[in-house]
């Protein structure tokens, strides 16, 4: 069932009063900030326009190009409604979801949605229109590319087409894929792995003893690494050739990513930075967590640590970061990396964030907005 939502925009009104109240303190807030990171102007303009406003009880969302999709929840049902809409337009559609039982993540590809579940399953849905295309169990997004699994067999999905475009027969059971430069590879419980031509399913390399024998462990995957984790351990795979690189021994690690030469990762004494060559310990921060490239305190600050090092090189104060961008207090929007004024909007310190070239998107506990950026 489809239900098209007729969601009215703004009164012109309220938005011209919003508008005047909300002018001085947040550019008065951009040109301090813009003296604390060196600049020498305040360019003179308002509040970045508001083109989209979610409403409450986003659970997650998703922001591309050209669209924002998100996913709400029914209270006391166990159902999920997946809706779409243009950055700059009214609601799409709506898609009710039911007994989904478990937060799904989203994935754009080109004329369909990917709406894929922890438990390996995957809807493809019409983004267009909300109509269900496929649903597969045993199903993992793998780059560009589903990968499916059923009976024995792998199949690889081009999520484009909605159709497969391959199978084979297999042994092992995937607990971890990566998608890129035309192969997807595949490692197996139980350590075996493969690496597959992404076109024709041909057997690229084979290995075997990638993981840590008799071990329960989640897996990550980040770029071209796959991390293992146990209770005291993290288990470093290099995807591209299927190579296991070391052990390293860790209290409670739920979470790695690059960070210059090392892994910087999350656990349960803070932030751990470990060699990406030997599995050494380079240094911990007590203090922090890692994510996105930036550490962040207890009370919402966040800082840029020297990778090599640990020590602080930049404290940003309250502030998200949101793909390329960082927002920060009063709404400041800056270039995460130049500290370069992108525009100012009308929010204080939101829950998550994330942009595109042209909009930004940010959720705080009360609601999701978009707007656009010069």
């Amino acid at each position: 069932m489809i239900i098209d939502l007729d969601v009215p925009g703004p009164s012109a009104e309220p938005a011209r009063r919003s508008r005047h109240r909300s002018r001085g303190l947040p550019l008065m807030l951009a040109a301090t900030l813009l003296v604390l990171l060196g600049g020498s102007t305040v360019p003179s303009k308002d509040l970045a326009p508001l083109v989209a406003d979610l409403g409450p009880g986003n659970l997650t969302w998703l922001l591309t190009d050209r669209m924002i999709y998100s996913v709400t929840g029914r209270p006391g049902e166990d159902v999920l409604d997946v809706t779409a809409r243009p950055v700059d337009g009214e609601v799409l559609w709506t898609r009710p979801l039911g007994g989904v039982g478990t937060m799904p993540v989203l994935h754009e590809f080109g004329p369909h949605l990917a709406v894929e579940f922890p438990d390996e399953r995957i809807l493809l849905l019409d983004a267009r229109t909300g109509q269900i295309r496929r649903a597969d169990d045993g199903a993992r997004v793998a780059g560009d590319r589903i990968l499916l699994r059923q009976k024995g067999r792998i199949g690889l999905l081009d999520p484009v087409t909605a159709r497969p475009v391959w199978w084979r027969e297999v042994d092992g059971w995937p607990i971890a894929v990566t998608g890129g430069d035309g192969q997807v590879r595949v490692v197996n419980l139980g350590g075996t792995g493969a690496v597959y031509d992404r076109d024709t399913g041909a057997t690229v390399r084979t290995a075997a003893n990638l993981g840590v024998q008799g071990a329960v462990y989640t897996t990550a995957v980040s770029g071209d690494w796959m991390f293992l984790f146990t209770g005291n351990s993290m288990t470093v795979v290099r995807m591209r050739d299927l190579k296991r690189l070391w052990t390293a021994q860790l209290i409670g690690p739920t979470a790695a990513e690059p960070c210059g030469d090392a892994f910087c990762v999350t656990g349960a004494t803070g932030v751990t930075a470990v060699s990406q060559r030997t599995g050494s310990i380079i240094w911990i921060g007590t203090r922090w967590r890692w994510s996105g490239g930036f550490a962040s305190g207890e009370d919402g600050r966040i800082v840029r640590l020297d990778p090599a090092t640990g020590e602080v090189e930049a404290d940003l104060g309250q502030a998200r970061p949101a793909g390329t961008m960082l927002v920060r207090e009063g709404g400041v929007v800056t270039d995460a990396v130049t500290g370069r004024l992108r525009g100012v909007v009308d929010i204080t310190v939101p829950s998550h964030c994330a942009s595109t070239a042209s909009h930004l998107a940010c959720q705080d506990d009360k609601t999701t907005k978009v707007w656009r950026l010069p």
